[in-house]
Protein backbone atom coordinates (compact mmCIF):
# COMPACT_ATOMS: atom_id res chain seq x y z
CA UNK A 1 0.00 0.00 0.00
CA UNK A 2 1.25 3.12 -0.95
CA UNK A 3 1.10 6.91 1.03
CA UNK A 4 0.00 8.49 -2.58
CA UNK A 5 -3.29 6.06 -2.57
CA UNK A 6 -4.13 6.70 0.81
CA UNK A 7 -4.08 10.57 0.11
CA UNK A 8 -6.31 9.60 -2.97
CA UNK A 9 -8.83 8.72 -0.62
CA UNK A 10 -8.44 11.29 1.63
CA UNK A 11 -8.91 13.86 -1.63
CA UNK A 12 -11.82 11.99 -2.44
CA UNK A 13 -13.56 12.32 0.80
CA UNK A 14 -12.77 16.54 1.04
CA UNK A 15 -14.01 17.00 -2.75
CA UNK A 16 -17.58 15.55 -1.39
CA UNK A 17 -20.59 17.76 -1.19
CA UNK A 18 -21.08 18.99 2.55
CA UNK A 19 -24.46 17.51 2.78
CA UNK A 20 -25.94 15.59 6.31
CA UNK A 21 -25.88 12.08 3.74
CA UNK A 22 -22.61 12.56 2.28
CA UNK A 23 -20.86 13.57 5.83
CA UNK A 24 -22.28 10.20 7.05
CA UNK A 25 -21.27 8.16 4.17
CA UNK A 26 -17.94 9.93 4.52
CA UNK A 27 -17.15 8.47 7.93
CA UNK A 28 -18.04 5.24 6.82
CA UNK A 29 -15.78 5.29 4.03
CA UNK A 30 -13.40 6.33 6.25
CA UNK A 31 -13.90 3.28 9.10
CA UNK A 32 -14.24 0.80 6.45
CA UNK A 33 -10.46 2.22 4.84
CA UNK A 34 -8.82 1.95 8.12
CA UNK A 35 -10.15 -1.17 8.23
CA UNK A 36 -9.22 -2.64 4.90
CA UNK A 37 -5.54 -1.42 5.73
CA UNK A 38 -5.62 -2.85 9.25
CA UNK A 39 -6.73 -6.23 7.25
CA UNK A 40 -4.02 -6.04 4.59
CA UNK A 41 -1.46 -5.49 6.97
CA UNK A 42 -2.28 -8.72 8.63
CA UNK A 43 -2.48 -10.63 5.06
CA UNK A 44 -6.15 -11.09 5.51
CA UNK A 45 -6.37 -10.16 1.53
CA UNK A 46 -9.95 -11.43 1.51
CA UNK A 47 -11.22 -9.00 4.28
CA UNK A 48 -8.91 -6.24 2.91
CA UNK A 49 -10.49 -6.73 -0.55
CA UNK A 50 -14.25 -6.59 1.08
CA UNK A 51 -13.37 -3.65 3.41
CA UNK A 52 -11.83 -1.37 0.38
CA UNK A 53 -15.19 -2.45 -1.58
CA UNK A 54 -17.18 -0.89 0.47
CA UNK A 55 -15.24 2.22 1.05
CA UNK A 56 -15.21 2.67 -2.64
CA UNK A 57 -19.31 2.33 -2.95
CA UNK A 58 -19.31 5.31 -0.19
CA UNK A 59 -16.65 7.32 -1.87
CA UNK A 60 -16.00 6.31 -5.21
CA UNK A 61 -11.94 6.85 -6.33
CA UNK A 62 -9.67 5.25 -8.84
CA UNK A 63 -7.34 4.58 -6.06
CA UNK A 64 -9.67 2.61 -3.73
CA UNK A 65 -10.93 0.72 -6.53
CA UNK A 66 -7.10 0.01 -7.28
CA UNK A 67 -6.48 -0.59 -3.48
CA UNK A 68 -9.40 -3.32 -3.46
CA UNK A 69 -8.28 -4.94 -6.87
CA UNK A 70 -4.57 -5.39 -5.03
CA UNK A 71 -6.13 -7.30 -2.38
CA UNK A 72 -8.01 -9.34 -4.44
CA UNK A 73 -5.36 -10.55 -6.46
CA UNK A 74 -3.26 -11.56 -3.20
CA UNK A 75 -6.37 -13.34 -2.25
CA UNK A 76 -6.39 -15.35 -5.48
CA UNK A 77 -10.09 -13.76 -6.45
CA UNK A 78 -8.98 -12.58 -10.11
CA UNK A 79 -12.35 -11.70 -10.90
CA UNK A 80 -12.75 -9.36 -8.34
CA UNK A 81 -9.49 -8.05 -9.13
CA UNK A 82 -10.13 -7.42 -12.56
CA UNK A 83 -13.88 -5.97 -11.94
CA UNK A 84 -11.89 -3.52 -9.55
CA UNK A 85 -9.32 -2.74 -12.24
CA UNK A 86 -12.57 -1.97 -14.55
CA UNK A 87 -13.58 0.41 -11.56
CA UNK A 88 -10.59 2.07 -11.15
CA UNK A 89 -10.18 2.95 -14.56
CA UNK A 90 -13.60 4.18 -14.88
CA UNK A 91 -13.16 6.26 -12.26
CA UNK A 92 -9.83 7.92 -13.08
CA UNK A 93 -7.85 9.78 -13.98
CA UNK A 94 -4.61 7.53 -12.50
CA UNK A 95 -1.52 9.01 -12.62
CA UNK A 96 1.35 6.71 -14.11
CA UNK A 97 2.14 5.26 -11.24
CA UNK A 98 -1.14 3.67 -10.50
CA UNK A 99 -1.32 3.51 -14.51
CA UNK A 100 1.04 1.10 -14.33
CA UNK A 101 0.16 -0.95 -11.12
CA UNK A 102 -3.53 -1.52 -12.96
CA UNK A 103 -1.94 -3.04 -15.68
CA UNK A 104 0.51 -4.88 -14.33
CA UNK A 105 -2.73 -6.47 -11.91
CA UNK A 106 -4.89 -6.94 -15.24
CA UNK A 107 -1.73 -8.54 -16.97
CA UNK A 108 -1.65 -11.23 -14.32
CA UNK A 109 -5.35 -11.59 -13.84
CA UNK A 110 -7.11 -11.17 -16.87
CA UNK A 111 -5.47 -14.22 -18.46
CA UNK A 112 -7.58 -16.02 -15.74
CA UNK A 113 -11.00 -14.76 -16.03
CA UNK A 114 -14.10 -14.23 -18.97
CA UNK A 115 -15.20 -11.16 -19.36
CA UNK A 116 -19.04 -11.78 -21.07
CA UNK A 117 -21.14 -8.75 -22.76
CA UNK A 118 -24.70 -9.22 -23.91
CA UNK A 119 -26.59 -6.57 -25.42
CA UNK A 120 -29.27 -6.22 -28.11
CA UNK A 121 -33.39 -6.24 -27.59
CA UNK A 122 -33.76 -3.17 -24.73
CA UNK A 123 -36.91 -4.31 -23.64
CA UNK A 124 -35.54 -8.37 -23.12
CA UNK A 125 -34.87 -9.07 -19.57
CA UNK A 126 -31.82 -11.50 -18.73
CA UNK A 127 -31.33 -13.91 -15.84
CA UNK A 128 -27.98 -14.70 -15.63
CA UNK A 129 -27.66 -17.96 -13.66
CA UNK A 130 -29.62 -17.81 -10.20
CA UNK A 131 -29.25 -13.72 -10.50
CA UNK A 132 -32.23 -11.57 -11.03
CA UNK A 133 -33.38 -10.69 -14.20
CA UNK A 134 -31.56 -6.97 -15.94
CA UNK A 135 -32.12 -5.17 -18.70
CA UNK A 136 -29.45 -4.63 -21.63
CA UNK A 137 -26.36 -3.83 -22.19
CA UNK A 138 -24.86 -6.29 -19.57
CA UNK A 139 -21.60 -7.10 -18.97
CA UNK A 140 -19.79 -9.48 -16.00
CA UNK A 141 -16.73 -11.06 -15.53
CA UNK A 142 -16.71 -14.68 -14.55
CA UNK A 143 -13.77 -17.39 -13.96
CA UNK A 144 -13.75 -20.30 -16.79
CA UNK A 145 -17.20 -22.32 -16.44
CA UNK A 146 -20.45 -22.96 -18.31
CA UNK A 147 -22.96 -19.55 -17.90
CA UNK A 148 -26.61 -20.31 -18.57
CA UNK A 149 -28.76 -17.14 -19.34
CA UNK A 150 -32.17 -17.13 -19.45
CA UNK A 151 -34.12 -14.34 -21.52
CA UNK A 152 -37.90 -13.37 -21.24
CA UNK A 153 -38.70 -10.85 -24.57
CA UNK A 154 -41.55 -8.23 -23.43
CA UNK A 155 -43.47 -10.07 -26.06
CA UNK A 156 -43.76 -13.05 -23.30
CA UNK A 157 -41.44 -15.22 -25.36
CA UNK A 158 -39.06 -17.03 -23.53
CA UNK A 159 -35.30 -18.82 -24.01
CA UNK A 160 -32.31 -20.23 -22.95
CA UNK A 161 -28.70 -20.48 -23.49
CA UNK A 162 -25.79 -21.94 -21.77
CA UNK A 163 -22.39 -20.31 -22.49
CA UNK A 164 -19.20 -21.78 -22.43
CA UNK A 165 -16.66 -19.13 -20.99
CA UNK A 166 -12.55 -20.27 -21.29
CA UNK A 167 -10.27 -18.61 -19.73
CA UNK A 168 -8.90 -15.47 -21.48
CA UNK A 169 -11.78 -15.45 -23.20
CA UNK A 170 -14.27 -12.23 -24.05
CA UNK A 171 -17.25 -12.91 -25.87
CA UNK A 172 -20.26 -10.95 -27.23
CA UNK A 173 -23.53 -12.08 -27.15
CA UNK A 174 -26.76 -10.09 -28.91
CA UNK A 175 -30.15 -10.89 -28.47
CA UNK A 176 -32.35 -10.18 -31.26
CA UNK A 177 -36.62 -9.38 -31.03
CA UNK A 178 -37.63 -13.00 -32.39
CA UNK A 179 -39.97 -12.25 -34.86
CA UNK A 180 -43.10 -14.70 -34.35
CA UNK A 181 -41.88 -17.55 -36.37
CA UNK A 182 -38.81 -17.56 -34.22
CA UNK A 183 -40.83 -17.60 -30.76
CA UNK A 184 -40.12 -20.35 -28.98
CA UNK A 185 -43.38 -22.91 -29.72
CA UNK A 186 -45.08 -25.07 -26.46
CA UNK A 187 -43.61 -27.14 -25.30
CA UNK A 188 -45.16 -31.38 -26.23
CA UNK A 189 -47.66 -32.59 -24.62
CA UNK A 190 -46.05 -35.13 -21.58
CA UNK A 191 -47.12 -38.31 -22.97
CA UNK A 192 -44.93 -42.19 -22.85
CA UNK A 193 -43.23 -42.88 -25.96
CA UNK A 194 -42.31 -46.75 -25.94
CA UNK A 195 -39.22 -47.61 -28.74
CA UNK A 196 -39.95 -49.72 -31.32
CA UNK A 197 -36.59 -51.50 -29.72
CA UNK A 198 -38.27 -51.72 -26.58
CA UNK A 199 -41.38 -53.67 -27.69
CA UNK A 200 -39.39 -56.14 -29.65
CA UNK A 201 -37.37 -57.03 -26.63
CA UNK A 202 -40.46 -56.88 -24.21
CA UNK A 203 -42.06 -59.51 -27.22
CA UNK A 204 -38.52 -61.74 -26.87
CA UNK A 205 -39.61 -61.51 -23.22
CA UNK A 206 -42.96 -62.42 -23.22
CA UNK A 207 -42.29 -65.56 -25.59
CA UNK A 208 -39.83 -66.85 -23.59
CA UNK A 209 -41.61 -66.08 -20.00
CA UNK A 210 -44.48 -68.43 -22.31
CA UNK A 211 -41.32 -71.06 -22.98
CA UNK A 212 -40.46 -71.06 -19.38
CA UNK A 213 -44.37 -71.94 -18.65
CA UNK A 214 -44.13 -75.18 -20.70
CA UNK A 215 -40.45 -76.25 -20.00
CA UNK A 216 -41.21 -75.57 -16.23
CA UNK A 217 -44.53 -78.77 -16.62
CA UNK A 218 -42.39 -81.04 -19.07
CA UNK A 219 -39.32 -80.39 -16.26
CA UNK A 220 -42.25 -81.32 -13.34
CA UNK A 221 -43.64 -84.18 -15.68
CA UNK A 222 -40.23 -85.81 -16.04
CA UNK A 223 -39.26 -85.12 -12.34
CA UNK A 224 -41.98 -87.33 -11.32
CA UNK A 225 -41.32 -89.90 -14.44
CA UNK A 226 -37.59 -90.17 -12.51
CA UNK A 227 -39.26 -90.46 -9.41
CA UNK A 228 -41.47 -93.40 -10.23
CA UNK A 229 -38.69 -95.50 -12.00
CA UNK A 230 -35.11 -93.72 -11.67
CA UNK A 231 -33.08 -94.96 -14.92
CA UNK A 232 -30.51 -93.53 -16.30
CA UNK A 233 -32.66 -92.62 -19.78
CA UNK A 234 -35.61 -90.69 -16.89
CA UNK A 235 -32.59 -88.94 -15.72
CA UNK A 236 -31.21 -87.63 -18.52
CA UNK A 237 -34.42 -86.20 -19.94
CA UNK A 238 -35.53 -84.44 -16.55
CA UNK A 239 -32.00 -82.46 -16.35
CA UNK A 240 -32.22 -81.95 -20.20
CA UNK A 241 -35.81 -79.93 -19.81
CA UNK A 242 -34.63 -78.50 -16.18
CA UNK A 243 -31.35 -76.77 -17.90
CA UNK A 244 -33.58 -75.35 -20.42
CA UNK A 245 -36.28 -74.09 -18.29
CA UNK A 246 -33.10 -72.42 -16.41
CA UNK A 247 -32.13 -71.16 -20.00
CA UNK A 248 -35.55 -69.82 -20.63
CA UNK A 249 -35.78 -67.54 -17.50
CA UNK A 250 -32.20 -65.89 -18.04
CA UNK A 251 -33.54 -64.95 -21.20
CA UNK A 252 -37.09 -63.92 -20.41
CA UNK A 253 -35.35 -61.66 -17.64
CA UNK A 254 -32.38 -60.61 -20.20
CA UNK A 255 -34.96 -59.24 -23.07
CA UNK A 256 -36.78 -57.69 -20.27
CA UNK A 257 -33.89 -55.78 -18.73
CA UNK A 258 -32.54 -54.35 -21.63
CA UNK A 259 -35.59 -53.40 -23.39
CA UNK A 260 -36.42 -51.60 -20.15
CA UNK A 261 -32.82 -49.50 -20.33
CA UNK A 262 -33.51 -48.90 -23.76
CA UNK A 263 -36.27 -46.89 -22.97
CA UNK A 264 -34.90 -45.40 -20.05
CA UNK A 265 -31.85 -44.52 -22.28
CA UNK A 266 -34.34 -43.25 -25.50
CA UNK A 267 -36.26 -41.27 -22.92
CA UNK A 268 -32.97 -39.51 -21.75
CA UNK A 269 -32.08 -38.62 -25.46
CA UNK A 270 -35.25 -37.84 -26.77
CA UNK A 271 -35.62 -34.98 -23.69
CA UNK A 272 -31.98 -33.65 -23.97
CA UNK A 273 -32.66 -33.15 -27.71
CA UNK A 274 -35.84 -31.50 -26.58
CA UNK A 275 -33.60 -29.02 -24.70
CA UNK A 276 -31.11 -28.27 -27.03
CA UNK A 277 -33.71 -27.44 -29.83
CA UNK A 278 -35.40 -25.08 -27.47
CA UNK A 279 -31.87 -23.23 -26.36
CA UNK A 280 -30.90 -22.98 -30.09
CA UNK A 281 -34.08 -21.89 -31.50
CA UNK A 282 -33.80 -18.53 -29.54
CA UNK A 283 -32.74 -15.22 -31.43
CA UNK A 284 -29.18 -15.49 -30.27
CA UNK A 285 -25.55 -14.48 -32.36
CA UNK A 286 -22.13 -14.77 -30.90
CA UNK A 287 -20.86 -11.68 -32.80
CA UNK A 288 -17.58 -11.86 -31.03
CA UNK A 289 -15.52 -13.79 -29.43
CA UNK A 290 -11.46 -13.22 -29.01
Amino acid sequence: MTSQLTLGLAIALLAMPALATSQTNEERASIAFEQAEQAFVRKDYLAAGAAFDEAAALAPHASVYLNAAEAWELADNPVRAVMACDQARARGPLNATQTAALDAILGRTRPRVARLRIEGDPTARVRIGNGEPELLPIERVFAPAVVELRIVWSNGAEGARHVTLAAGEERVEVIRDPSPTERPSPPPASGVSVPTATWVFFGIGAGAGALVGVLGGLTLDAQTTFNEEPTWAHADTFYAFRASTNVAIGLTGAALLTGAIIWVVDAAVAKRASREKTETSAPWATVATW
